[in-house]
């Protein structure tokens, strides 16, 4: 229980020194007094892996009943609307493709992890055991190279800011880097199913 505690105050001052200024920040004029005294007092307390890692750990301690799944699909919508509405709001301002609103550690990006990951705790799922037991091999894969598709499309200027083209190339993107990392995957396996035969005659002889 105590380190259970010390685990939800860590993730409450790094939602009030991180998550919660970069926030905030993106409703502000640049000068804006409060804006610069964000600048001024921000405190990255936990980079975005560390935060989502212990998060993700907390979540998993907590027991799931109805009520709670419909709060975090509540919580995942909101998130949801708010970034779509806030990017193409952002993007059109600026003339291109604008992501303050996907930061890592902003509020809209944790309420959609948050609640989507709660829902599938809840669903209990075990006849898609499979599927999701793929998704959770593909997940990492697709994070680590989606930035490189998007960066195609950006450079091809085949992305306009507003909400139409916005989701079909997230459509693109999310379909290029689960593509390559099904293929990547595959190679992986297969690689491993080559060599492993090698490595066991060798001891086998030894």
């Amino acid at each position: 229980m105590t380190n259970m505690k010390l685990m939800w105050w860590a993730l409450g001052l790094g939602g009030l020194f991180t998550v919660l200024p970069v926030t905030i920040q993106e409703f502000l004029r640049p000068d804006n007094v409060l804006l610069s005294l964000i600048h001024a007092f921000q405190v990255n307390l936990m980079s975005g892996f560390v935060f989502y890692f212990v998060l993700g750990y907390a979540l998993t301690q907590l027991s799931i009943n109805t009520a709670k799944m419909w709060l975090a699909g509540v919580g995942a919508f909101i998130g949801t609307v708010v970034i779509i509405i806030g990017t193409e709001s952002q993007s059109i301002v600026a003339g291109h493709l604008n992501q303050a609103f996907q930061a890592n550690v902003n509020l809209w990006i944790m309420l959609q992890a948050s609640g989507l990951f709660l829902i599938i705790r809840g669903l209990k799922l075990t006849k898609l055991s499979k599927t999701l037991k793929l998704i959770s091999e593909l997940s990492l894969p697709i994070y680590l190279v989606h930035p490189i598709f998007l960066g195609a499309i950006l450079k091809l200027h085949l992305l306009k800011p507003d909400a139409l083209h916005l989701l079909v190339a997230y459509v693109l993107v999310f379909m290029g880097a689960t593509v390559f990392a099904w293929c990547y995957q595959g190679i992986l396996r297969w690689l491993r199913s080559y060599f492993r035969p090698t490595v066991t005659r060798q001891y086998s002889q030894d």
